[in-house]
């Protein structure tokens, strides 16, 4: 009988070992993105300037002026932090006031840097984020993202 017993405890053993890297990539796979993956996805949708601001150098309204954006310039949103858009113009890259540029009608937001999170969010602030990422809803749903369930963003 403590055979029997020993058996069938090397057995489940053996299937629990073999079989919880599985599980644990399952899990994982709903609710993280590796950071491979995360590296490739950056901003590429193209926000308007809504009225006369400056391309920086960096994050700070004293920072060198890199171009003077006139009121309907599109630029390419890269990522946003706060009150500031990391962004792309005449092939520079840059920051500008985020409160002075308006996104396309349906834009969410991943929190990108190093967050690991597969979910989107309807602002670029939501949660505190630092670095997101403005896309639409298919580009997101191709990522494997899903949308954020809290009050905060929707």
């Amino acid at each position: 009988m403590k055979q029997i017993k020993s058996l069938i405890v090397a057995i489940v053993m053996s299937f629990t070992f073999l079989l919880s890297p599985v599980a644990i990539s399952q899990v994982s796979n709903q609710n993280v993105i590796s950071v491979c993956d995360a590296i490739s996805i950056s901003g590429k949708l193209k926000g308007t300037i809504k009225s006369k601001t400056y391309m920086r150098k960096s994050r700070s309204t004293s920072s060198k002026k890199l171009y003077t954006l006139k009121s309907g310039k599109k630029v390419t949103v890269l990522s946003v932090t706060k009150s500031w858009a990391k962004v792309k113009y005449n092939g520079k890259t840059g920051y500008v006031l985020w409160n002075k540029i308006k996104m396309p009608s349906g834009t969410v937001y991943w929190n990108g840097g190093s967050s690991q999170s597969k979910i989107y969010h309807a602002s670029a602030t939501a949660h505190n984020m630092k670095e997101a990422v403005p896309m639409t809803k298919s580009q997101a749903k191709s990522y494997g993202f899903r949308a954020c369930k809290s009050r905060v963003c929707w």
